[in-house]
């Protein structure tokens, strides 16, 4: 994590300002997803299998998704993802995504896309 600001700097109205700690980011790219994943087909598809039966069952919260949009790219969003699970926190996930209309439906008829 990084530093920002000055302990030295402030104002006569809110006193010293104080550092900003900045969480760390990274992009992880579809290849080195697919690296990770390779070989444990099984165990992915056992932990989805145990994620649907907790929600199944209750113990989860699944809001619904927020989509940030680009005037000049109406195909890019980039989607929030804001799951929690009872007993076990929750978290934010983002999700960028460019797929056009014509793709998306294509693919969820199980055509190629193209």
């Amino acid at each position: 994590m990084t530093p920002t600001g000055s302990a030295s700097a402030g104002s006569a109205l809110s006193g010293p300002v104080q550092p900003v700690t900045v969480p760390p980011f990274a992009v992880i790219p579809g290849a080195q997803v697919s690296r990770a994943l390779q070989g444990r087909e099984n165990q992915i598809t056992e932990l989805v299998e145990a994620a649907y039966r907790l929600h199944s069952d209750g113990d989860s919260v699944n809001p619904p998704s927020y989509f940030l949009r680009f005037p000049d790219r109406p195909s890019a969003r980039i989607i929030a993802l804001p799951p929690r699970s009872a007993g076990r926190g929750g978290g934010m996930g983002w999700r960028g995504s460019s797929v056009s209309r014509r793709t998306w439906r294509a693919a969820s008829r199980g055509a190629p896309p193209g």
